[in-house]
């Protein structure tokens, strides 16, 4: 007798630069976070190759806890922060500045000029395959916790400020990872969804304010009972708290080499546990401590060959000096974003602070010193910040409860192998549809970026034909048809069909 098939589920999942987690809604409809094998609800972003043994086997790949352990020995061959080159190309400035913070190799795939690769024990990989080892701990450790026991469906979290390129290298890293891929959701999206439920406002203003470990995000959302209407977005995509961590680092790196340490470029393990120290500061300062002690025994040789010990007590005036070009970096987004939009701190009904850096206390009293000079109280860090926007995530693919079949158009069960009204077996094309109950949540999105095709008008090989604007609404429901016509060749229209 053949065992019943199991009921497949959909997750939400954040996918962060320094940690990922993995959510459902319950069977009593609220959601949750899920705890992965080592019973943590954070999975470090980290994969690292597994060292090899004679004649055992195993997954090929470190993932997690257990990679980021494997950082102490072994930091070449550990990937972290895979986030920051997703949907970048090699000779990206962005991707050549975050090469000099990794300890990992990136290199150019030499057989495809532009493809950005990183070495992973000798494996090169794209970020994309990188970010896939993640999803797939996730997805096994959930459905090693789920009675379903199967997952197969997920919306995935994106900063809103992520380029086209970079939103489809997110997808395809879930498509390696076995997951079929509802949605991209832009995260600060995600925490408002959260953190919104049981809440009686009827009509709010909300800027989301998303720091986290790799990207500063924020966005404008007008919300309507349930509707959730994305006005406008901002942010840095490369300021996050993995920042803050190097300042601290920096400094307790300085004070080595004032006590005669002899730090070279290769000591690579040294830099690693100088990083982890940091963020041990930044907890206990963040926390509440009055000071903490970095203390690293024999962290180097000095010049005389002796080993030094690093005991280095640092204040909480130190940490605000420190993280000072931080603050002025968050501070300069806003203002930017704000004059960008026509828009002045009064008009925000509410400042939502999620992300695990939200919770530095400074960061708070600059938000609050922007928006909160009439006296009024706007800023309001949420209840779970470091885990809205899995929440958020895990509440939107549990309102997506259909496809629409791409032969004839019907909505049909989300798990089906084929049609039942016409029979079309090619589902994998098909949209999603969304919950019609009257409390499901709608949201309106708009693009962050414009889009358009890059074409060849003479000598100039980049020149470029915008389709769709910036902040134009999606999803769109209609075609977008432009005609246009380029230097040197005869004109033609354009059919877009978008749906994201």
């Amino acid at each position: 007798m053949s065992e019943p098939q199991k009921k497949t589920c959909s997750v939400g999942i954040d996918l962060g630069t320094t940690n990922s987690l993995i959510a459902v809604v319950g069977a009593d409809s609220s959601p949750q976070v899920l705890p992965n094998r080592e019973q943590m609800m954070f999975t470090p972003s980290a994969v690292a190759a597994r060292p090899s043994a004679p004649g055992k086997e195993g997954p090929k790949y470190l993932v997690g806890l257990l990679a980021l352990n494997n950082a102490r020995r072994d930091p070449r061959n550990t990937v972290r922060s895979i986030k920051r080159f997703m949907g970048l190309s090699y000779v990206d400035s962005k991707a050549q500045v975050a090469r000099e913070h990794v300890s990992y190799e990136v290199r150019e795939d030499t057989s495809e000029p532009g493809r950005l690769l990183v070495d992973v024990g000798g494996a090169l990989l794209t970020p994309e395959e990188v970010s896939a080892e993640i999803l797939r701990k996730l997805k096994m450790d959930a459905e090693a916790r789920l009675p379903s026991g199967r997952v197969d469906y997920a919306v995935i979290t994106c900063p809103a400020y992520f380029s086209e390129p970079q939103r489809a290298a997110t997808r395809r890293a879930g498509q390696l990872a076995g997951l079929r891929v509802k949605a991209l959701l832009d995260e600060p999206t995600a925490a408002a969804l959260s953190e919104s439920r049981g809440r009686a406002e009827v009509r709010a203003r909300l800027l989301v304010f998303d720091f986290g470990g790799g990207t500063l995000d924020f966005s404008l959302i007008q919300r309507s009972g349930n509707t959730f209407n994305v006005v406008s977005y901002g942010g840095d995509n490369f300021l996050g708290g993995d920042d803050i961590d190097r300042a601290i680092a920096r400094h307790i790196r300085g004070h080595i080499l004032d006590a005669g340490g002899e730090i070279g470029e290769e000591n690579l393990r040294l830099e690693f546990e100088l990083l982890s120290k940091a963020e041990e500061v930044k907890k206990a300062l963040c926390g509440g401590a009055d000071f903490y002690a970095a203390i690293i025994p024999g962290a180097c040789r000095t010049r005389d060959g002796e080993w030094l010990d690093v005991d280095l007590e640092i204040t909480q005036e130190d940490f605000l000096r420190l993280i000072q070009p931080i603050l002025k970096r968050i501070r300069k987004a806003i203002e930017d974003y704000l004059d960008a939009e026509g828009l002045n701190p009064e008009q925000m009904t509410e400042i939502l602070l999620v992300g695990g850096s939200s919770a530095v206390p400074a960061v708070q009293d600059l938000l609050r010193d922007i928006f909160e000079q009439d006296g009024e109280t706007r800023v309001r860090l949420a209840q779970r910040p470091m885990e809205a926007v899995a929440l958020g995530a895990a509440i939107y693919a549990d309102i997506i409860q259909g496809i629409i079949c791409p032969g004839c158009g019907e909505e049909i069960p989300v798990d089906a192998e084929a049609c039942p009204h016409c029979g079309t077996k090619d589902l994998q094309i098909a949209q999603f549809a969304m919950g019609a109950a009257e409390d499901s949540p709608q949201i309106q999105a708009r693009l962050p970026w414009s889009l358009g095709v890059r074409y060849r008008s003479g000598t100039d090989a980049d020149a470029y034909q915008i389709i769709l604007d910036r902040g134009l609404p999606y999803p769109i429901t209609d075609p977008v048809i432009q005609t246009f016509h380029i230097p040197s060749t005869q004109g033609f229209s354009v059919l877009s069909l978008i749906h994201i």
